[in-house]
């Protein structure tokens, strides 16, 4: 029997320690929000303006897509080395769950909003969910708000607990549509002879339609709590616990009602919940984001900045000061403006003097402030002069070179960690595809993978007759799948920019014009390949006319396969090494002279001796008596 750390008699005793543990661990994260938001703080003075940098809000916005510009690549392999499950279940994930992982928003999206969470929170769960996507079945992602994780007491991450709850907001026409649901599938069952297991307990649905609760505070998102929506619904959370056939139990803790028992079907025993990480500090077990790094320096700059705005309007428009008896409606500070200030001979009026002194250097206080906090996350933002008094920033091309070189290790950090992220969770999806499928479907192939299943059918690595004239293929889900591994090719999710595959090539053209070996060595292909990437990168009207053809190239290959055999003497060693270039006397003598010490002007006054006609130990003779002179001399 299958160890299980939740069962129904202890899940709520276990839920309950889990909420308590984690909503310690999340206090700080509504603050992160706000700044990540770039919403204004509710402790601001009453008369100070609700005004804030923003920075902190466009570094994090900026950094997942500066970082991530395309989904990663990669290869899916069977833990039994099977060929034929890894071709099947590469082309399921290209085309039947990368296509529909689109529930609630589409999947980069998904994958951007993940990087800005991690950042902003340091850490983002992702739920993997079997769904129906109008008739096709596919497991799908999602992205759990904060406030709906809780974690196992006492663990150091997410991927390290034994069990997580997961928390959803369900409507009474969820529960009757899941009850109608159930009911159906019971009927059809019955209508086929066969007997249905049902996935929830109608019974205990029906107890929890009316188990409506409002969200408290933790649970409520920030447009529900900054628009006031009130928002409530019936709590229904998830058990979900590691383990092959280990039970996850759904439940509602306000009436205590257990509405599902399921069978962790993936053969890893895995739950399907993954985690991208910002930042692990071993410490705490959500990791650490960007913002706890900047958010006391934020709040200070959108504080200095609101105490600017509002000392700067009480310069321009300063207090006055009313003396004697008058109507202070007639004061209108206006242009040629007449003031009534009546009969009066105490009555005056004076504005009040504001003393600026304090906001005089706001502005490179400001600009010292913020590349404070941009080198804290090597943010590349040039519109900051070394001036200020930070010489880590500057706007020269040596000063813009460094800090871009920092950003680039930073946000590869930043893709390795997602890349990293994407290889679990795609890992897991083909695994709760395949777990979760039933019965038997023909599958349409595309035309690369019937051949390469044909390939392994000539080999007898399948058995034959599997594939179809028109490329179709019957599956049995049915069967079992061994476990399938996912490994991503590092770098995919990045696109360089046309300029950085132009200097990238250019360099490659300069090293190969410089090496004569090279240039021996390297295939017409080769080169012809790097002129038409050059070609593609250049952006110039009708490149497609300036790129060689496959059959061009051919022809260029042959023409230089001829030029080589013409070149070969009948009976030479095609092998034996070319002949090296003889050593240029001249050279050799200039070498010869640095070595023993000689300076440069003298040695270039040697080697003009010598080609004048002078023997080398005339010139030697020369150049040694200016350097005994200059020796005495000293």
């Amino acid at each position: 029997m299958v160890f299980s750390y939740l069962t129904k008699d202890n899940i709520f005793t276990k839920f309950e320690q889990s909420r308590q543990y984690t909503e310690l661990l999340t206090a700080p994260f509504p603050e992160y929000s706000r700044l990540a938001r770039n919403k204004p703080s509710e402790k601001i003075k009453r008369e100070h303006p609700k005004v804030t940098d923003g920075t902190a809000a466009g570094i994090v916005r900026k950094l997942s897509r500066r970082s991530v510009q395309q989904l990663p690549t990669g290869v899916i392999e069977s833990e039994k080395d099977d060929d034929y499950n890894s071709i099947l279940a590469e082309f399921i994930y290209l085309n039947r769950i990368l296509p529909n992982a689109n529930e609630e928003y589409d999947l980069i999206q998904k994958a951007w909003t993940i990087i800005e969470n991690g950042a902003t929170f340091g850490s983002q769960a992702v739920y993997t969910p079997f769904l129906d996507h109008d008739g096709v079945f596919s497991s799908d992602m999602t992205l759990p708000y904060w406030g709906d994780i809780f974690l196992q007491k006492g663990k150091k991450s997410g991927p390290a607990s034994d069990y997580v709850f997961m928390r959803t907001w369900w409507q009474d026409t969820d529960v009757e549509a899941t009850i109608e649901r159930e009911k159906t599938l019971a009927k059809k069952a019955k209508m086929r002879g066969e007997k249905y297991v049902g996935q929830y307990d109608i019974a205990a649905l029906e107890r929890i339609k009316e188990a409506i609760t409002k969200k408290d505070d933790k649970a409520q998102t920030p447009s529900e709590a900054d628009l006031n929506l009130n928002p409530e619904g019936i709590e229904i959370v998830t058990g979900f616990q590691k383990g092959v056939k280990a039970k996850f139990i759904t439940f509602n803790p306000a009436t205590e009602e257990v509405i599902r028992e399921k069978e962790n079907k993936d053969p890893r025993g895995k739950m399907p919940i993954d985690w991208y990480y910002y930042d692990l500090d071993g410490s705490n077990p959500l990791g650490r984001g960007l913002i706890e790094l900047i958010a006391p320096l934020q709040n200070l700059i959108d504080s200095d900045m609101q105490m600017y705005q509002y000392n700067r309007a009480l310069s321009l428009g300063p207090p006055i000061k009313k003396k004697g008896k008058f109507n202070k409606r007639n004061i209108v500070f206006a242009p040629n403006a007449v003031i009534d200030m009546g009969d009066d001979p105490n009555a005056d009026i004076e504005a009040l003097s504001i003393d600026t002194t304090g906001i005089a250097n706001y502005a490179n206080i400001y600009g010292l402030q913020k590349s404070q906090m941009l080198n804290l996350v090597s943010s590349p933002d040039t519109s900051i002069s070394s001036e200020v008094g930070n010489p880590g920033f500057g706007r020269t091309p040596t000063a813009i070179k460094t800090q871009n070189n920092n950003v680039s290790v930073d946000d590869n950090a930043v893709r390795k960690g997602f890349e990293a992220f994407f290889e679990n969770w795609s890992e897991t999806s083909i695994n709760v595809y395949f777990a979760e499928r039933r019965g038997k479907e023909v599958l349409q192939l595309d035309e690369e993978t019937a051949s390469r299943l044909r390939e392994l059918e000539a080999e007898g690595k399948m058995p034959p007759g599997k594939i179809s004239e028109q490329n179709e293929i019957l599956v049995d889900y049915d069967e079992a799948t061994p476990k399938l591994k996912f490994r991503i090719n590092a770098q995919t999710s990045k696109v360089n920019s046309e300029q950085a595959q132009l200097e990238a090539l250019d360099l490659l053209v300069q090293t190969l014009d410089g090496s004569p070996s090279l240039t021996a060595v390297v295939p017409i292909g080769k080169k012809v390949e790097v002129w038409n990437s050059i070609v593609a990168n250049s952006a110039v009207e009708g490149s497609d006319d300036l790129k060689i053809s496959k059959k061009e190239m051919e022809e260029l290959m042959q023409a230089q396969m001829a030029q080589q055999a013409q070149q070969i003497p009948v009976g030479e060693d095609v092998n034996a090494l070319p002949e090296q270039p003889p050593i240029d006397p001249m050279q050799q003598f200039a070498s010869e002279l640095y070595d023993a010490g000689v300076p440069e002007d003298l040695v270039t006054e040697a080697v003009q001796l010598v080609q004048k006609g002078y023997s080398e130990d005339e010139a030697l003779g020369s150049i040694m008596g200016v350097l005994e002179q200059e020796t005495a001399n000293d």
